[in-house]
């Protein structure tokens, strides 16, 4: 991963925002406009993952053998693949969960969703939001003990049966499927995880998994003993390098807390 952007809901948010990063000293500084959006304010989590913050964006100018006549729709669909309908959720590996877990309720306004707390107490990963999704960004506890890196990116189909139609086609192109497709305890989604030819893990989703609406959500606990149940609620176990691989790569234990 190279930079995660958020947008903030008002120029007003994005300054309020970038005073709050600065004095809890994860900010960066500003930045100037890059392709396609205005000013940023750059930051980092507690583990080091580079973000930023922004408000002014440019919106796809869509040429006119291009436009649909569905009034609501930025283009037509397009007419190769199973199109994604949009960007859905990161989820980060750390270092240590509940750091950047708090640094992101804290700082940016997340709220929590759901979270898997160890035998000891500790968290092994945790689900936050900002949207009404049942997540936004997830963080994983790295069981190579290296920072900052990424487990994966998630797009949004909307229909399960795009997830077979895809798998259909990584085959045939030799994209590596990881696991899936199969339905998770934890979101409620049907997924399916691939590697990209670059490396990263990409997940895809068949559908929303179920949405927050409620104010006074009380975020759900998973234990160990129920980890299996929550990871996959519909399909094979997931493999054992999920829970190792990220990018960057690395290839053997850099801390204490490496695990099976």
């Amino acid at each position: 991963m190279g930079t995660c952007t958020f947008r903030a809901s008002s120029e007003q948010a994005l300054q309020r925002r970038a005073t709050v990063l600065k004095d809890s000293g994860l900010g960066v500084g500003w930045r100037g406009g890059d392709l396609g959006k205005g000013n940023s304010y750059r930051f980092k989590s507690p583990d080091g993952h580079d973000m930023e913050l922004v408000w002014d964006v440019e919106y796809a100018q869509v040429a006119p053998e291009d436009k649909s006549p569905l009034l609501n729709r930025p283009s037509k669909r397009p007419a190769q693949g199973i199109p994604v309908r949009r960007l859905d959720h990161v989820n980060l590996l750390c270092s240590n969960v509940t750091k950047n877990k708090d640094a992101f309720l804290d700082l940016l306004g997340f709220r929590l969703s759901e979270h898997i707390v160890a035998g000891d107490g500790s968290e092994i990963a945790a689900w936050t939001r900002v949207t009404s999704l049942a997540h936004d960004v997830a963080f994983m506890l790295d069981a190579t003990g290296s920072r900052g890196r990424l487990h994966h990116v998630c797009y949004w189909y909307g229909y399960p049966q795009h997830l077979m139609d895809v798998a259909d086609l990584f085959a045939e192109n030799n994209i590596t499927v990881e696991a899936g497709p199969g339905k998770h305890g934890i979101s409620q989604a049907n997924f399916l995880y691939c590697i990209e030819p670059g490396g990263n893990r990409v997940e895809l989703f068949g559908d929303a998994g179920y949405l927050i609406f409620d104010p006074a959500w009380k975020p759900i606990t998973w234990t160990e003993a129920e980890l299996a149940r929550g990871i996959i609620w519909i399909g094979s176990s997931l493999p054992a390098e999920f829970f190792r691989y990220g990018t960057p790569i690395v290839h053997e234990s850099v801390g204490s807390v490496a695990a099976e």
